[in-house]
């Protein structure tokens, strides 16, 4: 006597218990992605938030960027705008064994490299270092350098200056200072703790400062933060911008009482620019050089990312050498006045440590650990590059429930699916070939969901990448055939199973699955990671490759969403 399940099958309806898998899957899918979302446990959600950025990061870095380049000795060297606007100063063991002086360096070393960067018409300069004020001499000349650096700041923004009037002069003794043009010269920046949010040294604190501490998440850089005293104040990537836009022609310093003041999420960028690696004396010609073309720059992201699904994406040869210019301080003190001024002439100077007893380091997700101030470098290079369009961290709301409803929407929407597809099979019994094609077009129209939501978030909105790492170790717990499609589809097109010779069908089965794997990375890495690549190099026009792209996923949603509700199947 036939069974209700086989009297089902031939009415052409499901059976019950595939019915009843499918309810429990996507509401099992829908429960532990949702709880993950609100709940964190384990930090699990917070975990795979930094892991999903640091993928991001790592395989959109070579093509961060828009082109441009720097000038050296009358050539031109190919370089991105950030990093022909931003150098690096950074004292290290090595030039302290070269000095033949021990940390912390005396207050006056600090003043004779400010002066020659205010000689050489740098446009701001930000020290990020901390000043350790005991004993009390060392306070005092801490005080003196404060006001040196505020006189030399006032002295760059003069037109004219009087013979007689010098900075290393007590105060009472030198004439008051000419009145200096608003937002001309050059601005010099303290870094300062949460603690000491205006640093202070024998009564006397510097004209301008800004945090260099903050409690910013991994990946993030806050523009403004909260110090210990309850106040708000300006960070140091935040200040030393403003300062440089208001006194650079072409940056619109009026948008800046506008800007919005959310965390800004931190790309990275790959490599040093040509100028540091084609010039031997900057001591960079080992360093992975820039790609010059954007297929070139496609190259190597693709490079990362072959090679980082493999070795994980915390590998520090992704890039050994920071992306930001670097010029060594010992180079620094052997240029002469006209070298230093086609340097650092209108350039944004950081000036920071690296030394192996005094730790400051930061984690860059494509160099590893870097001395911090790569770190602002790094935020500088950002606002520089996006302006008032930097990528934030979403909303609260967003990241908390609006994810989970897109995350609940597009579990009902693989049920339907799976439910559909099962439905046709019952139906009209097609072969295996034709149930293969439809497990495919399953798998590409949800990628193509997913990369349209993405790309809406991160292109429109400009919201961080969530945690997409997390949704998709969830996204076909439902059904994982949409998973094993790529794979069966190659082994039905290449049976290699039907050679005899047992080694050599092993080595024919482990080449096909290298070529499955090699076309399932390129065509995830063309659906989803290819519009942003695209984005960060700002060749094109932003608005045309978001509205490229999200018109090409709803195209192939649509015929794929036709294909499995009604397409010929046999």
């Amino acid at each position: 006597m036939p069974t209700a399940s086989t009297q089902s099958t031939a009415a052409g309806k499901l059976p019950r218990h595939k019915v009843v898998r499918i309810l429990f899957t996507t509401v099992a899918a829908i429960a532990l992605g949702v709880f993950e979302n609100l709940a964190n446990p384990f930090g699990l959600d917070t975990d795979t938030d930094r892991l999903s950025a640091n993928i991001f990061n790592t395989i959109t870095s070579p093509l961060y960027g828009r082109r441009s380049s720097v000038k050296l000795e009358g050539e031109h060297h190919e370089s991105r705008l950030g990093q022909s606007n931003i150098i690096v100063l950074l004292i290290d063991n090595d030039y302290l064994d070269h000095i033949k002086k021990k940390w912390p360096l005396e207050p006056r070393r600090y003043r004779l490299i400010l002066q020659k960067l205010v000689d050489a018409g740098a446009s701001a300069i930000f020290v990020d270092i901390f000043f350790v004020k005991n004993p009390p001499e060392r306070e005092q000349r801490i005080a003196n350098l404060y006001r040196q650096s505020g006189c030399l700041a006032r002295a760059s923004a003069c037109s004219t200056v009087s013979d007689d009037w010098m900075c290393d002069s007590d105060e009472k003794q030198n004439p008051p200072c000419p009145e200096p043009v608003p937002n001309a010269g050059t601005a010099i920046i303290f870094a300062s703790t949460l603690q000491e949010p205006i640093p202070e040294a024998g009564g006397k604190t510097p004209a301008e400062s800004a945090l260099a501490q903050m409690r910013s998440e991994e990946n993030f850089y806050n523009l403004r933060e909260t110090a210990l005293d309850e106040m708000v104040y300006d960070t140091g990537a935040w200040a030393t911008y403003k300062a440089w836009c208001r006194r650079d022609a072409k940056c619109d310093s009026s948008s800046l009482d506008e800007f919005p003041q959310e965390s800004m999420f931190l790309h990275w960028g790959y490599a040093p620019n040509h100028m540091m690696t084609d010039t031997s004396d900057f001591g960079a010609s080992e360093c992975v050089p820039q790609a010059s073309t954007l297929i070139g720059r496609m190259g190597q992201s693709v490079n990362i990312f072959r090679w980082n699904m493999i070795r994980g994406f915390h590998d520090s040869r992704i890039a050994p050498c920071p992306y930001s210019s670097q010029v060594n301080l010992r180079l620094f003190d052997d240029l002469s006045a006209g070298e230093l001024r086609q340097l650092f002439e209108d350039k944004i100077v950081l000036l920071g440590a690296s030394l192996d007893y005094y730790p400051d380091y930061q984690l860059s997700p494509v160099h590893g650990y870097v001395p911090g101030v790569f770190w602002h470098a790094m935020a500088i290079d950002n606002l520089i590059e996006f302006s008032d369009r930097f990528v934030k961290e979403a909303p609260e709301s967003v990241r908390k429930y609006l994810e989970a409803a897109g995350l609940t929407a597009i579990f009902l929407l693989q049920a339907l699916l799976t439910w559909t597809i099962l439905r046709r099979e019952v139906r009209e019994k097609p072969g295996k070939m034709a149930i293969l094609r439809l497990d495919l077009l399953h798998g590409l129209l949800i990628i193509c969901v997913i990369s349209t939501s993405v790309l809406w978030m991160v292109g429109f909105e400009r919201w961080s990448p969530e945690n997409w790492i997390g949704f998709a170790m969830l996204m076909f717990l439902i059904d994982v055939k949409p998973i094993t499609a790529v794979p069966r589809f190659c082994w039905r097109i290449f049976p290699t199973a039907r050679i005899s010779r047992r080694p050599f069908r092993f080595a024919s089965n482990v080449v096909l699955a290298i070529i499955c794997i090699s076309l399932m990375l390129l065509a995830a890495y063309c659906i989803f990671i290819l519009p942003h690549t695209l984005l960060l190099a700002r060749e094109p026009d932003d608005m045309t490759i978001i509205y490229t792209f999200i018109i090409a996923y709803l195209a192939i949603i649509l015929i794929c969403a036709w294909k499995i509700a009604m397409g010929r199947l046999i």
